[in-house]
């Protein structure tokens, strides 16, 4: 059996394509033939993913009868919707299975799904069924995992004098930074500090609303597993999501988040048992200048072990290839 890990192209660094990764190594080191697949040249990769050579190929519809009989995991909706008619019309007796990554309120006419079909949430099962009309018997739930790189030795317990908070995340509109920083500049009590982690095209625009500000720190693009330690809390506040791997990485850390209720968050956040769960400014400023500060150690301490508990139960990289696995096989004599 062949397995190709298909998504619109490796070139940004993100959720979706570092788990269409994951599942392509852990199936290949379980003995499956596996190959990557992308829009995008093997040399246009980007290089923090460390893909191999000969594992990768580019995907073009030109090239779609070197796909016949072949089992392909897409992780994009226009690479499945292409592949679905390519697949009906050709008779490539290809076995699709599409896996969706997010909330979608778009293309609703322009977008065709395959009868297998897997979604890394609840939420987004229920978009998949109420939007676009799919057959929930057709969507099976697996949660993404991650590899567990938390190192007890390195944890500390953080003062509460100053609470840090890392908002980690592709800075975009969509993840919503800047429309964060809009709304909160000017108002956080002087031992509040938020610093964001990574890059994207609304990073000129953070860099400048942040420049010289007693709150907000820009980082760029930092090794995650380093920075966790050093801070109280993790933020997500953006205006989309599917299952963010940045709050399951911060309860791999024993790192409690503040996040706002869309996509998959609340599959992973519970609010005021392992993170806190907000839906507008008020309500988060009200949260980090006025409550955080009154979390006494143990609360904060029992926060972060369910944090961690949460990972450990549900979030698991070997869990979600061990998943991805059992599909594969219940369903292999599907085209």
């Amino acid at each position: 059996m062949v397995i190709i890990n298909l998504y619109k192209n490796f070139i940004e660094y993100g959720g979706a394509e570092k788990v269409a990764i994951d599942v392509h190594y852990g199936l290949t080191e379980l003995g499956y033939e596996c190959y990557l697949m992308g829009g995008n040249s093997f040399e246009s990769n980007n290089s923090k993913y460390n893909i191999e050579k000969k594992q990768y190929k580019k995907f073009s519809a030109l090239n779609a009868f070197n796909l016949k009989n072949t089992t392909i995991i897409s992780h994009h909706r226009k690479n499945t919707t292409i592949l679905f008619f390519l697949n009906k019309l050709l008779r490539l007796n290809i076995r699709l299975i599409h896996v969706a990554h997010n909330e979608f309120d778009n293309l609703k006419f322009f977008s065709y799904y395959p009868k297998e079909i897997i979604t890394v949430s609840q939420r987004v099962k229920d978009n998949l069924v109420s939007f676009f009309n799919v057959n929930p018997n057709n969507i099976t739930v697996i949660y993404n995992g991650l590899a567990d790189l938390y190192d007890q030795l390195r944890d500390t317990n953080l003062s509460t004098d100053k609470i840090k908070i890392l908002y980690a995340a592709r800075i975009t509109k969509v993840k919503g930074q800047v429309e964060l920083v809009n709304n909160l500049k000017g108002k956080l009590n002087n031992n509040i500090q938020i610093d964001f982690a990574g890059t994207g095209e609304d990073d000129l625009e953070l860099q400048a609303i942040t420049k010289e500000d007693k709150n907000f720190n820009c980082l760029g693009f930092t090794n995650l597993s380093n920075e966790f330690y050093k801070y109280n809390y993790v933020m997500l506040f953006s205006s989309n999501e599917g299952l963010p791997l940045t709050l399951i990485e911060s309860c791999s850390f024993k790192t409690p988040v503040i996040c706002n209720d869309i996509g998959g968050n609340v599959e992973i956040i519970d609010d005021a048992v392992n993170g806190f769960v907000v839906n507008d400014y008020s309500s988060l400023l009200d949260l980090i200048n006025n409550k955080l500060p009154e979390i006494n150690p143990e609360s904060y301490a029992t926060m972060s072990d369910n944090a961690r508990a949460t990972f450990e139960k549900k979030f698991l990289k070997i869990k979600m290839i061990e998943n991805y696995k059992e599909y594969i096989e219940k369903g292999k004599h599907v085209f």
